[in-house]
This record gives structure tokens, sequence and C-alpha cells, in this order.
């Protein structure tokens, strides 16, 4: 259902290509449509490359290796202003890298000499500039193998409606900032950058339960009386298990422990919603049951049925009255949502009844093949509509989206992304579904 990628966000939509963490890098894009770090104001479309002989006379920051490096100090802000009409993407990307294509630019340098979180700003731009480059490179010319996505961006935080674009945890070192030009979005003219940076926050601590050793003895209850827990600064104890045919990421896995009183068991737990009101998204909760000693444990079966802040539930049977047992719980995504408290409870007998009514619209739709590679399709029974498509990798991110007046079979062209597990967010009339999908 999820892992991470470079991006094209269309308005609040975003499309992303290869990353491994806060700081990673892209992997290889192979069409416009689908290249990397662009974001683009809502109903922009993006375009293809202005060819460079239809450009005419070159600024004077036209390629990458005009930059000089100016220093961005933390809580300090650098200025950048210029003019991209007649851009070109002559010698600023790899030749046959994901990026070569990815349009015309000028370019900025800012260096840093700790970890960031950096803001780019257009706002004051006249006119508006309606798509923007949205990554940083280290090289010039830019390769797959070393520039930075960013994390958010949005139209709305300048008054003017020009895009803001945030990166979070930028490690200290040189960057290239990119203009792109863009005759039809528009993006093309003279602009303003305001480029800031803060300090990267500090993790949280590990919390008491961040091992095996450490677990948290919970006592069984007859009924689900929800403790709750946080896996904020947790640490990775064992490899995420593919559960329900979907492997997240356990970056963030604590550990209970309990004595059966029963031979039944039922382990519930239930993430906190990451302020959105949509049970689909928030801490997604997974659990894993183990018996024997920490360390030599045996897996005894997991539950990652639900998406989002809906509740997961283990309905154990055969096990030794007077053992003891452990359970980790871990967010499926490896990014966290704002809230990492989760509820966990232990009950005795076959199940909690916790769940959660589903959206009635859950079952409209679905996507298929599934596993499957490059295009897919998602079929829908209910009315047209418009709606919004959202594609999630393990991280949380949204690697690609659309807003498409929905019929009854859709096809996406997923080609760019990387193998491995996403979610699937269709949102109409305001109510979001997800649904899990695998790319091979």
């Amino acid at each position: 259902m999820k892992n991470i990628y470079a991006t094209l966000l269309t308005g609040t939509a975003l499309l992303l290509a290869g990353v491994a963490d806060a700081q990673s890098i892209n992997s290889p894009k192979t069409n416009h449509q689908a290249s990397p770090a662009k974001l683009t104001a809502p109903g922009v479309v993006a375009h293809d490359v202005v060819p460079t002989a239809a450009r005419g006379v070159l600024p004077p920051n036209d390629g990458c290796g005009t930059v000089t490096f100016e220093a961005l100090s933390i809580d300090g802000s650098l200025t950048f202003t210029g003019d991209n009409t007649g851009a070109t993407e002559d010698g600023d990307f790899e030749a046959g890298s994901g990026l070569e294509g990815f349009g015309p630019c000028v370019w900025h340098g800012f260096t840093t000499t700790e970890c960031a979180n950096i803001t780019v700003a257009y706002c004051g731009t006249t006119p508006v500039f309606g798509n923007l480059g949205a990554f940083f490179a280290r090289t010039c010319p830019a390769t797959d193998a070393d520039y930075i996505t960013y994390t958010s961006g949005n139209f709305t935080d300048c008054a003017d409606l020009n895009g803001t674009i945030t990166w979070l945890d930028v490690p200290a070192g040189s960057y290239y900032l990119p203009v792109l030009m863009d005759l039809a979005a528009p993006a093309v003219g003279p602009y303003t950058i305001l480029v800031s940076a803060v300090a990267c926050i500090a993790p949280p601590d590990p919390p008491a339960n961040d091992d095996c050793a450490n677990a948290i003895p919970i006592d069984v209850d007859t009924w689900c009386n929800f403790q709750y827990f946080t896996g904020a600064g947790g640490t990775e104890s064992l490899p995420a298990i593919t559960c329900n045919t979907f492997t997240g990421d356990a970056g963030d896995d604590v550990w209970f422990s309990f004595v059966a009183t029963a031979t039944d068991i039922a382990i519930g737990a239930q993430g906190a919603d990451d302020g959105d009101g949509n049970p689909n998204t928030g801490y997604d909760a997974v659990i894993e049951l183990f018996s024997g000693a920490c360390g030599a444990g045996t897996s005894l079966g997991c539950a990652d049925a639900t998406l989002g802040n809906e509740p997961e539930e283990i309905a154990a049977t055969g096990l030794t009255v007077g053992a003891t047992y452990y359970v980790r719980v871990y967010d499926w995504y490896a990014n966290p949502w704002p809230n990492h408290t989760f509820g966990f409870c232990v009950v005795e007998g076959g199940g909690i009844n916790i769940g959660m009514e589903e959206h009635s619209n859950v079952a409209d739709w679905s996507i298929f093949p599934n596993p499957g590679t490059g295009v897919f399709n998602l079929q829908y029974s209910g009315a047209n509509e418009l709606a919004t498509i959202d594609v999630i990798d393990v991280t949380g991110r949204v690697v690609y989206t659309e807003r498409t007046s929905l019929g009854t079979n859709h096809t996406m062209d997923l080609s760019g992304l990387s193998t491995g597990n996403y979610g699937v967010r269709l949102t109409m009339n305001g109510v979001s579904t997800e649904q899990r999908l695998m790319v091979q």
C-alpha cells in the first residue's frame, strides 16, 4: 500500500518517484506526465517541453553550471529573483535519466551547514506561476541518483495564490534550486522566491516499550477497555511482517506482553486519526502475536485487515493458560502521522467487537489487476461523478493523484512507481475510502 517517490503535485495532489526516507533520493521516471518534482496549481495540466530552438535569448542563469551558492542559515532566508523567459534544459539533466525532459529551467543555489526544514515561497511573483520545479539537486547536471523531492506544497499560503513548497529534514549540503519555465501553465517571466530554513525537529526519545525485553504487561480483561500508548520515537525491532498480502514498515514498533487466562484471547489495537475526520487515514495499526521468549519467539499471527485508524483484531486460539505471550504494534506507514497514539487491549474470548462501520461506498469500487504492473483499472459501480484519486506510499506521502470524472472503468498509468505496496484513496463528495494496491 505504501513506499516513496518523486512528485507531480496538482493542486493538493502529487506524483512521486522512488525515495527511501525523509532525505531520500528519487528513482527514474520515463515520461513527462510522470516527471518528478513538479508542483502544479489547481486546474493546470502539465505540458510537454517546448523545443529549445523556439526560446530565443538565454537568461544569465539558464544552466545549473552558472550557479553561485549562497549561505542559508538556520532561522534565516534568501531571496532569489530573476526571469526564466527563454530558459532551456541544455546541460541541466543527465542524459538518459528520468529527469531528462523535465522541462526548461533557470537555477539558483544555496548551502546549509546543518539539517534543516526548508520552505520555498513564490509569493509576489506576477503573474502567478502555475507550475513549479519542486526538487533540490545535489549535482549538475542533475541525476536520478541524487535529488530530493519536496515533502508538501500548496497554492494557498501565499495571499496571491502563488506556490509554497516545503522540504523536511534536508541534510547539510549545497543544493541547486530549479525554476521551471512552462509557457502553457503559465510559468514564465519575472519571479521572486523566498527560501527560508528552520532547524530540523529532533526525534523524541524511544518509548519505554521500544523493544520486546521491555514489553509493557497488559492485563487480560473481559471487555476491550483501551489503554493508550504511543509509537513516537520507536525504532524497528524486527522487519515488518507480510500480513494480509501487504508489507508495511515496522520502523516504530513497540511491545506488550500478557499472561493467557484462557485458551482463546483477542488482541485489539486502533490508531489515532490524523485529524481529517476520515477513518481511512491516520495511524494504520498492524498487530503481531508471538509465543516464546523475546528474541526467539514464534510469530503466531498478525492483523492488518483495515485501513487508516480503523481497528485491528487478532482472535488467537489454542493458547496455553498461564503462558506469557508478546505482541508488537506498529504503524503500517514509514513516516508518522501527526498523532502516534493508539489504543490497545487484550480480551478473554474469541472476539472484541470493536469494529467500525465502513463507508457505504467502500465496496463500490475495486482495482485490478492487483497485484499488477504499469497500468491499472479502477472499476466503479456508482453514478458518474467527479472524484479525486490519490495513491499513497508506505511513508504516507501521496505519490500520484488525479481529479477526474469517474465512470465505470478508469485507467491509471502507474508505470512510474517503484515496486511495493500502496494505498489508493478515492474521494467523492467529501467522503474518502481506501484500498490496498501492490505494484510488481
